[in-house]
């Protein structure tokens, strides 16, 4: 399976609008992933990559970052999605930079989760799961 694959396959998966898109989302979640899994474990998902892909893995630092939430792990693929705009109901005014909801987010990450698993062996799907923050994991297990 080639990275052209793999978007096709998140595209579906997320219902996207564009293999672009796809592969923004996949991109995006496997340098959140890197900052999480540390060198070894995203090592191992490197492996199972394309070239590509595994590129977004090579800045994984020695240890996990412990300190990485759902947040911080979402950030930079909800900073990237369309903004959106409504009534903020908390101080009556329009919000112009409201984004996407988490779920949205969640929806494009378990999309690339799923496409994932389909390449990893079990000893490196547990090896991903386990260092995944937990709110993260859920989604993990959930694709």
């Amino acid at each position: 399976m080639d990275a052209r694959e793999i978007y096709q396959a998140v595209q579906r998966r997320g219902r996207m609008g564009s293999s672009e898109e796809a592969a923004a989302a996949t991109r995006m979640t496997l340098q959140s992933m890197a900052q999480v899994l540390g060198r070894q474990a995203a090592g191992a998902l490197a492996a199972a990559l394309p070239a590509e892909l595994a590129a977004e893995l090579a800045r994984a630092p020695d240890r996990p970052d412990p300190l990485i939430d759902r947040q911080v792990f979402v950030g930079p693929l909800v900073n990237h999605m369309d903004t959106e705009y409504g009534y903020d109901q908390t101080v009556g005014g329009l919000d112009l930079v409201a984004a996407y909801m988490d779920d949205d987010a969640a929806t494009r990450m378990q999309a690339v989760f799923a496409t994932l698993k389909e390449r990893l062996d079990a000893g490196t799907q547990q090896a991903v799961r386990a260092a995944l923050p937990p709110e993260i994991r859920d989604w993990w297990d959930s694709a």
